[in-house]
């Protein structure tokens, strides 16, 4: 009896950190995949609502006020008027799409690297418990058979049995 329980919490240990090192690159691999795509879709849709309306208001404001001083002193009142609409609208197109592919970037690094912090160790505890569970039935199973043939070899079988054969 002491000796299966040795043996077994050795062997729990060992394959607990052979299969949690294994299961964890395998999960890793297809987490970062899986999350990469969802959350590429989400930020993007998210994050151009939020930076579209962030940046066409500082972008007017500062464009605006850039803008009138200039042309004001150049040109009329109607072209100050034509050209603010033009150049506001030319200038957020392209400072939109510029912003969003370097915050997407940078956001998508930080969001995958806290994720898969979050997913690793909620994985872990989950697959823990799974493993050890299915593990120790395993093991106990082939303890039990070991652990008979051992008695039977070493005491016969005495009430006729014949536990090797089951």
């Amino acid at each position: 009896m002491l000796l299966t329980r040795v043996i077994g919490k050795a062997l729990n240990k060992v394959l607990n950190k052979v299969l949690n090192k294994a299961l964890n690159k395998a999960l890793n691999k297809v987490l970062n995949k899986v999350l990469n795509k969802v959350l590429n879709k989400a930020l993007k849709k998210a994050l151009n609502k939020v930076l579209n309306k962030v940046l066409n208001k500082v972008l007017n404001k500062v464009l605006n006020k850039v803008l009138n001083k200039v042309l004001n002193k150049v040109l009329n009142k109607v072209l100050n008027k034509v050209l603010n609409k033009v150049l506001n609208k030319a200038l957020n197109k392209v400072l939109n799409k510029a912003l969003n592919k370097v915050l997407n970037k940078v956001l998508n690094k930080a969001l995958n690297k806290v994720l898969n912090k979050v997913l690793k160790k909620a994985l872990n505890k989950v697959l823990n418990k799974v493993l050890k569970k299915a593990l120790n039935k395993a093991l106990n199973k082939v303890f039990k058979r070991i652990l008979s043939r051992d008695i039977e070899r070493t005491l016969g079988d005495p009430l006729g049995r014949n536990l090797s054969k089951g």
